[in-house]
């Protein structure tokens, strides 16, 4: 599953005299907290599809079996 993500993000802060995704906030940046937010929120993507796909499988095929591999 692939999907795609956008980071909002200024140009150079005319004050600060930096690019603004890159000032400090929360001990990095807001580069690094918006790219630590997403990987959470994949993380629990990932969790409730792998949840919801055993529950269809146990819903659906719970009496289906693999055939053996050699």
């Amino acid at each position: 599953m692939a999907f795609g993500a956008l980071i909002p993000a200024a140009g150079l802060s005319s004050r600060m005299g930096r690019f603004k995704p890159l000032l400090p906030l929360g001990g990095g940046s807001r580069l690094t907290e918006e790219g630590r937010t997403l990987l959470l929120r994949c993380s629990a993507m990932q969790r409730e599809l792998q949840a919801c796909c055993h529950r269809i499988f146990e819903n659906h095929f719970s009496d289906y079996t693999l055939p053996a591999q050699d």
